[in-house]
């Protein structure tokens, strides 16, 4: 399964046995607010909505991305098992050993199930802005500008985003000493997360993606610390 090393706790936070240094986490939060606020400037040069929900507050359009969120989560849980499945073959064909997924859980313990939430709804935020808003974003606006086609220019910045979000799992990550155990893997399968949650936001916006992220971050850990506990 696929966990996200938080942006939140590489900048703010770090929790025992994490690793890495503050630079790190300064830079990508650096990248954080430069990228993302040229993503958001780029949204009006693409069909995209980045802010569906806030642009219109009705109670009918919150349901129904909150119930959404609920059911691409669960698709997107299934996704996770089929495309991990296949990346932790791989790994394993390269004589990698990938790391429970329950050792993650080590990481969260001290923290209480509306803590856990609330922490990983921050850092799928932070991490949505830069992978999707930013990266995604940018390039998509960039090919279309040199010419790309439009659907081979939304392919090139899902592409990127994704590979890039696969990268950063065993680099800039706060739990990057869980994942580099199995680099290969771990990349692999924060790669097919990225083109997951690139997919949602493409079609659904930010907020959606967001929820997703942080819905299944979530839901994994609580399952992971209770079996652990």
């Amino acid at each position: 399964a696929v966990l996200g090393g938080t942006l939140l706790q590489s900048t703010v936070y770090r929790p025992p046995g994490a690793s890495g240094s503050g630079s790190a986490g300064l830079v990508t939060l650096l990248l954080v607010v430069v990228l993302g606020a040229a993503g958001v400037l780029a949204e009006d040069t693409l069909p995209l909505n980045l802010f569906p929900v806030l642009r219109r507050r009705t109670v009918r359009r919150i349901v129904y991305v909150v119930v959404a969120a609920f059911f691409l989560m669960m698709l997107g849980q299934l996704w996770d098992e089929l495309f991990g499945g296949l990346a932790e073959a791989l790994g394993r064909a390269l004589g990698e050993t990938p790391a429970e997924s329950s050792g993650v859980a080590e990481y969260f313990q001290e923290y209480t199930p509306p803590g856990l939430f609330l922490t990983h709804l921050v850092s799928a935020g932070l991490e949505e802005l830069l992978f999707r808003v930013g990266i995604l974003t940018g390039v998509w606006a960039l090919a279309r500008r040199v010419g790309l086609g439009a659907r081979a220019a939304a392919w090139l910045g899902l592409l990127t985003s994704a590979a890039c979000f696969g990268v950063y799992h065993v680099t800039l990550s706060s739990l990057r000493g869980y994942f580099v155990q199995a680099p290969v893997t771990s990349v692999l399968q924060s790669f097919g997360a990225g083109l997951a949650n690139g997919v949602i936001y493409r079609y659904r916006g930010y907020t959606a993606a967001v929820l997703v992220h942080a819905l299944g971050n979530w839901l994994l850990l609580m399952l992971l610390m209770g079996a652990g506990g």
